[in-house]
């Protein structure tokens, strides 16, 4: 049975429901009928005990014996699709808190809308920023006969969750969803999502709250414990996947720190080998320390190359390896292969040889 089907059975088992309790003189005026389909069931079910608890010699009406049978079948029918229902949804979350935690940051708002409608079983469902005690809706899903239907907030729903809601005590309390009623639904949330019957959850990443989960169940169904802790999993979900992100950027920052503090010593070390030094200070023209003969290069070359490609020539022409090279100039050896294709191509040269040949002749050969 699909939830169509749910909802005829739920309006008929009212009327049975009603007609069975006005001949058992239970009806009363000032009564409402149940809204949620999960409490007419509860209403019939007491209204079959009681009409079952009547004793013929009671001298009161005995009930239609079909009446009640036709309110069994149609309680058992309902029980039966609440728990098919509940069976589908648990077989289905651990598929749909993958894919979440599979997201990237900056769809995580429209993923977790999408999955709480098709996989956790609500009709709506809206993320939200949040700084401070300020609620900024960002995304909302809703679901419909026809599917899921989404879309990102445009222009100003930004509120503010006040003492006396039930967003500010989910705020400031930083823990498992909260279920509001008409006394403590903020009616802006309670505008978006058609209903003051919700649950609000806050999103946490590092010990802080930085967004917000509302939910509201499908008609004719209500929220129930078993959905409280179905958004749960989803809150412990989304609060994973920003956490994961935030930390992968600072990790991104201290490695993208560390290469650079490590690139510019072994610069410094490089121009530290490179130069000249006097032992002693100043020597007499008699007795000057030797010096090293550096080899002839062509400097027309380097100024040809990048900075980059100039270092990756100089390290070809000591007979280093593309491994080597990568190891020595902290880089990957793609990208080393990289650097020495545009070397070669910029010189002239069709292999590392006649690249060292030209680099070493100090320009003496004309090119």
């Amino acid at each position: 049975m699909n939830l169509s089907g749910a909802t005829r059975a739920c309006v008929l088992l009212t009327d049975v429901d009603a007609t069975l309790r006005a001949s058992l003189d239970l009806a009363s005026p000032n009564s409402s009928p149940p809204q949620s389909l999960q409490s007419v069931v509860r209403r019939a079910r007491d209204t079959t005990e009681r009409a079952m608890a009547k004793s013929p010699g009671s001298g009161q009406a005995t009930p239609e014996p079909e009446l009640i049978s036709q309110s069994l079948s149609l309680q058992l029918t309902l029980q039966r699709f609440m728990s098919e229902r509940r069976a589908q949804i648990i077989r289905s979350l651990p598929f749909s808190i993958r894919r979440l935690t599979g997201t990237e940051d900056k769809t995580i708002a429209r993923q977790i809308c999408l999955e709480l409608i098709s996989s956790g079983g609500f009709g709506r469902a809206v993320y939200s920023d949040v700084e401070g005690l300020i609620v900024r809706p960002a995304h909302a899903a809703r679901a419909s006969d026809d599917g899921i239907t989404d879309s990102d907030f445009s222009g100003d729903h930004d509120f503010d969750a006040g003492p006396g809601s039930v967003e500010y005590t989910c705020l400031t309390a930083a823990g498992p969803p909260l279920l509001a009623d008409d006394a403590h639904a903020h009616p802006a949330m309670a505008d978006m999502l058609d209903s003051t019957d919700y649950v609000v959850a806050p999103i946490l990443a590092s010990s802080t709250v930085i967004g917000m989960l509302h939910v509201a169940a499908r008609a004719p169904l209500a929220i129930d414990g078993r959905d409280l802790e179905c958004l749960g999993v989803y809150q412990g979900a989304a609060g994973a996947a920003f956490s994961r992100d935030a930390w992968s950027e600072v990790a991104v920052g201290h490695y993208t720190a560390v290469r650079q503090a490590v690139t510019a010593v072994v610069e410094d070390a490089g121009r530290i080998i490179s130069a000249d030094f006097e032992i002693g200070g100043v020597t007499s023209s008699d007795a000057q320390v030797p010096r090293l003969q550096s080899p002839a290069i062509n400097f027309a070359i380097e100024e040809s190359l990048t900075k980059r490609e100039t270092e990756v020539m100089r390290l070809i022409a000591q007979g280093m390896s593309n491994a080597e090279i990568a190891e020595r100039l902290f880089i990957g050896v793609e990208t080393v292969k990289s650097h020495v294709k545009k070397v070669l191509r910029k010189i002239g040269a069709v292999n590392r040889s006649e690249a060292i040949s030209l680099y070493l002749d100090n320009g003496n050969r004309s090119r």
